[in-house]
């Protein structure tokens, strides 16, 4: 099916609000202010905090006018483009309230033109299409208000976006309820490592006596170990010469991703410049150890990193600890602060650690009942917050399938409804 729908251009129905230039001598990190919205908080149809500034609330009444509002439509404009795809978002209730930094831009739809359509038309390919051979700039790419205002594209009558709207905002819906699913099992697994092995709050620890040790107090019984001593740094420039006769599969980790698993490459071709995993392993990055990015892997591959990327893995392998022990510590606050100590870089953004400086940091050794208590309570949280990660993968196909068809026209959404209707979907 080919449409008939009249070409208009996006600037002509939408309002579109550039952020303000908030002096960064002002920010806070204080929980009760104001969370400002930055070009490095879009991710890839998401928003992230793990690089969270603030605003005074005391002084926010004075900046109301680039106060968001749910169901806002945020673009980064300076590196639009990374390797997961454009950064843009939907501004959702529990988000707010924030205020739009700079080189970021909000867009509210108007006149015939519905905000849920608009959120689609921004997230299709035909739109990523537009903005990559526009984008310039050589040390910061970026594009521009009226960049955006000029791209131009067929419109449906309001009728028909709202039933293009209607049946792919339930899958939307459903992937950002597994997200903060998954957000809340993650959380929890931390504060049970946090209150175990930071707190020393375990069971049955009214029993047991504090005690001197290099780490300071710890538990009568408990030791302290080399983390070199208790799990092993994978091997990586792997050539394939070295494995003739095994076949992996292949990872690639993208530069901002919201996945804790990488993704997969089917049928990638094996080459140099690979780290090695081999079964259960935790992939720590190495850069910016403030907000340490994990991933979990569940079987033996080959990773590569994002070729765009200048983030290199630190990959490991538990030899003797449990895997759910190891993805304790390594998202701890604890580990990330004693990472950050021995950065080194010329900034905190720009912070990397060496893999000896993990491999020699002594930790906390408990022994090996406590760990297995700890990991029989926490492994069916990370299960099923992997569960839910593949079932947000599956519902990302196939909206990302439906999607280019339907705002194109392809795919007839009145013809697709009744189908879905008679399947009982």
């Amino acid at each position: 099916m080919t449409n008939c729908w009249p070409f208009a251009k996006l600037g002509d129905h939408i309002d579109l609000l550039a952020g303000y230039a908030f002096k960064s001598r002002d920010f806070t990190e204080e929980a009760d202010d104001i969370k400002l919205l930055r070009g490095a908080n879009i991710g890839q149809g998401c928003l992230k905090w793990d690089r969270e500034r603030r605003w005074p609330r005391s002084r926010a009444a004075e900046h109301c006018k680039f106060e968001l509002a749910a169901n806002d439509i945020v673009l980064a404009m300076d590196r639009p483009w990374i390797e997961a795809g454009l950064k843009w978002s939907v501004v959702r209730e529990p988000d707010l309230p924030m205020l739009l930094v700079q080189r970021v831009a909000r867009l509210r739809a108007t006149g015939p033109l519905s905000q849920h359509y608009l959120r689609y038309m921004i997230g299709s390919p035909q739109f990523e299409a537009y903005v990559r051979p526009i984008v310039t700039g050589v040390n910061v790419p970026h594009i521009s208000p009226t960049q955006i205002r000029d791209f131009s594209f067929g419109l449906p009558p309001r009728g028909i976006q709202d039933s293009i709207s209607g049946l792919l905002r339930p899958m939307d819906d459903l992937i950002e309820n597994n997200r903060r699913r998954i957000e809340i099992l993650e959380e929890m697994a931390r504060l049970l490592y946090r209150e175990w092995f930071v707190h020393f709050r375990f069971p049955d620890h009214e029993d047991v006596e504090l005690v001197d040790s290099d780490l300071g107090l710890i538990p009568n019984g408990w030791g302290q170990t080399c983390l070199g001593e208790e799990i092993d740094l994978q091997r990586l420039n792997i050539r394939p010469f070295e494995y003739p006769d095994e076949e992996f599969d292949h990872y690639s980790i993208p530069a901002f991703d919201d996945r804790r698993f990488p993704s997969v490459e089917s049928g990638a071709e094996i080459r140099s410049g690979k780290y090695l995993l081999l079964g259960e392993s935790v992939m720590v990055s190495k850069l910016n150890p403030r907000f340490p990015r994990v991933w979990r892997v569940d079987r033996s591959a080959l990773v590569r990193r994002a070729v765009a990327s200048t983030e290199f893995l630190v990959l490991v392998e538990p030899a003797r600890w449990t895997l759910a022990y190891v993805h304790g510590l390594v998202t701890s606050t604890d580990f990330a602060t004693r990472l950050a100590t021995t950065a080194g870089g010329t900034s905190t953004s720009h912070q990397r650690v060496k893999p000896t400086d993990v491999m020699n940091m002594v930790v906390v050794q408990p022994p090996e009942e406590v760990m297995q208590l700890f990991t029989r309570q926490v492994e069916p949280m990370l299960r099923l917050a992997d569960n839910l990660i593949q079932q947000i993968e599956v519902l990302r196909d196939v909206r990302d399938l439906l999607l280019p068809r339907l705002v194109t026209g392809e795919l007839d959404v009145s013809e697709l409804v009744l189908k879905l209707e008679a399947l009982g979907v």
